[in-house]
């Protein structure tokens, strides 16, 4: 993951100024990406270390994934909902409206993430089955920590994949925080 000037300089708590600072003085590494600084997460969080440096907030904080703490997908469920008695012709239009409710994105990825989800091939359907499937978006997506989401939907009638045309019941729909 690559990470620019901004997002380093919030890790750190510092201005942009002192991160371009540290990449003339102390040798942060960095790669040049048509004029802009970009910065290899891996690489820089060794080089914070090397330096006796710790990032508290954003793309460097330590990580704390749900599976690390537990698994706490109660919030991602609270997010996404729980869907009800949903008409098989429908669930394009659930999958809009908990897109639209994605909590720590602009209203701009938002309407970008549904573009893509509606696209051919957009969602990965992975029936496992008796009837049940985990559908999510078939590229990866990176929309931070905070974003993530999970949405039962429970059918009243047959619906059937577009890639398989598998017969599905229930699905959990999920966006996972990246």
């Amino acid at each position: 993951m690559f990470l620019n000037v901004i997002q380093i300089a919030e890790s750190f708590g510092v201005s942009e100024s002192v991160v371009e600072g540290w990449v003339r003085n102390e040798s942060l590494p960095h790669t040049l990406d048509r004029g802009r600084l970009i910065f290899d997460r891996a690489q820089v969080a060794q080089w914070a270390a090397a330096h006796g440096l710790a990032a508290q907030a954003g793309f460097l904080a330590p990580e704390s994934t749900v599976f690390a703490t537990g698994c706490h997908l109660e919030p991602l469920l609270k997010v996404g909902g729980i869907w009800r008695d949903v008409v098989a012709s429908e669930v394009s239009k659930i999958i809009d409206r908990i897109v639209a409710g994605l909590p720590g994105t602009l209203p701009p990825v938002r309407q970008l993430l549904s573009q893509r989800l509606h696209a051919r091939g957009g969602i990965t359907w992975a029936p496992i089955g008796g009837g049940f499937a985990l559908p999510h978006p078939s590229a990866r997506i990176a929309l931070g920590r905070d974003s993530g989401t999970l949405a039962l939907l429970l059918l009243r009638d047959e619906f059937h994949t577009p890639d398989d045309n598998t017969l599905i019941t229930r699905m959990f729909f999920f966006i996972a925080p990246s």
